[in-house]
Parts: structure tokens; C-alpha cells; sequence
């Protein structure tokens, strides 16, 4: 598990980041998701195609957090992602290869990762003619 490396689908999901929290929509059904700082960190390592071990590493190292609590919280993270369709996992194993130092500068406090599902916009979003585009792009004229 802790070797298993995941990737964002892109056909279903886009995100944007502003001030470090994260949006997330889901193309297929709409829903979209507010992601908190903690989880937009996951995110973007999935995005690096780093390990859930790399992962737990980065935080041990710039939090106050044991990699025990960090797996566990990071685990339940990819879940909720992989339970939306919003990442995939890959068919390999990667060997940790983290490199980064720990520093001697204070660590930051740990905060639990939060994923926000909400729907209330799903039909608005999934009207959008957006939705209708093809490899061809949008808009796509009759000629």
C-alpha cells in the first residue's frame, strides 16, 4: 500500500488552487469538492505520481505529525478521491525514493486532510454545454 502510486483522471476530474485550498469538480456527475490545505498537499503530490510513503515522509518532515497518523489520514484521503472516480490507481509498485532533508526550521502544525463533497450544483454544472465537447474541441461547427 504504502508503495502505491495514484494519478489525477483527467478525463473526470479538474481542479484549480487558491490560497492553498483546492477545488475540485467531478466532470461525470457534477459534484464539486472544496479541499483543505492539508488535502491539497495530497492532491498535488498524486499530480507528482508520488507514493502514499512519500507522501507520509513529506509530512513527518514539515509537520507535527508521526507517520503513523500521516498514513492513516493520508489512506483515507486517497479513498474518498479513488470512491469519486477523481484519481486513478496505477498498475505499479514504486520503491520510496525520497530525498528531502528534514529541516531544522519549526515545523508546521498538522491538520487532518478535509474533502468537501457538495452536489447542489450538479445540475447546473453537468447543463453547462462544456460537457458536450469532443477531441475536436468546443464549439464544434456543422460545416
Amino acid at each position: 500500500m504504502l508503495n502505491k502510486v495514484y494519478k489525477i483522471n483527467e478525463s473526470k476530474a479538474i481542479s484549480e488552487t487558491i490560497d492553498g485550498e483546492t477545488i475540485i469538480i467531478n466532470l461525470e456527475t457534477g459534484y464539486y469538492y472544496s479541499v483543505n490545505q492539508t488535502a491539497t498537499i495530497i492532491w498535488n503530490e498524486i499530480q507528482k505520481n508520488s507514493s502514499v510513503k512519500n507522501i507520509s515522509q513529506h509530512f513527518s518532515n514539515h509537520y507535527e505529525v508521526d507517520s503513523e497518523t500521516a498514513i492513516k489520514c493520508i489512506t483515507e484521503t486517497i479513498g474518498v478521491f479513488l470512491k469519486d472516480n477523481l484519481i486513478l490507481e496505477l498498475d505499479l509498485n514504486v520503491s520510496p525514493d525520497f530525498k528531502e532533508q528534514r529541516s531544522s526550521i519549526s515545523k508546521k502544525k498538522f491538520i487532518i486532510p478535509r474533502v468537501e463533497r457538495y452536489d447542489d450544483m450538479a445540475g447546473a454544472l453537468m447543463s453547462d454545454p462544456v460537457h458536450d465537447v469532443n477531441e475536436d474541441g468546443w464549439p464544434n461547427l456543422k460545416q
